[in-house]
């Protein structure tokens, strides 16, 4: 699920316009839980805690398998990674920023890893941005379900 350090720079690449873009350094911003006001959910979406989520950011999880289903978080920022689950039955799910598609991604594993940066240390020209995650009623033919979860933000 990580993507590999060519993938990053190509998103760096595609937000910043500048062919050959480089991901910098690793300054860090402050981590928004999916508890934080600022994220805004669509219907479908349930907050969990404890047992099986405990090791996700401060314990809790926002998860669904509705297709259709968004969850939105809008920061002033120069970076940012945003924090999901894999598991053996997540779903897929599309990102935007600021509206532009960016792909769909596949949160399946074999195993449960909470906490998956999916887009570690990316750097962007400082502005306003959102993020938005769309779940899809897709899925890797290895997993059991559609589920997609929002973990945190760092921006």
């Amino acid at each position: 699920m990580n993507s590999n350090i060519l993938g990053r720079v190509k998103l760096a690449a595609i937000v910043t316009g500048i062919a050959g873009a480089t991901v910098a350094g690793e300054a860090r911003a402050d981590v928004y839980d999916d508890t934080h006001p600022n994220w805004i959910y669509s219907t479908g979406w349930s907050p969990v805690s404890g047992g099986v989520y405990s090791g996700a950011y401060n314990g809790t999880l926002h998860l669904t398998q509705t297709p259709g289903s968004v969850a939105s978080f809008t920061c002033n920022t120069a970076g940012f990674d945003i924090y999901i689950s894999t598991a053996s039955n997540r779903g897929k799910f599309q990102l935007f920023i600021n509206g532009q598609s960016y792909g769909i991604y596949d949160a399946y594993s074999p195993t449960t890893v909470r906490q998956v940066p999916l887009f570690y240390g990316y750097f962007i020209p400082y502005g306003t941005y959102t993020f938005t995650i769309k779940t899809l009623n897709e899925k890797n033919p290895a997993s059991t379900g559609y589920f997609v979860d929002i973990d945190a933000i760092e921006c």
